[in-house]
């Protein structure tokens, strides 16, 4: 990843998912049960799937 130059830096945009907040009505953008579903790890801080892919990532940096 290092030896790619059009890659100038990495950023983890969210760690755990989280409590959002609550919209109503019909708008596309509202979060089921009120939660962000972004993380990498679940709002029990339990590894998704991607926490293997992000951890190989940083792992050599």
């Amino acid at each position: 990843m290092k030896a790619r130059p059009e890659i100038a830096g990495l950023l983890l945009w969210q760690l755990n998912d989280a409590k959002s907040y609550h919209r109503t009505g019909a708008n596309i953008r509202c979060k089921p049960l009120s939660q962000n579903l972004a993380g990498v790890y679940d709002s029990y801080r339990r590894p998704k799937l991607a926490a293997a892919v992000v951890r190989e990532k940083f792992r050599g940096l």
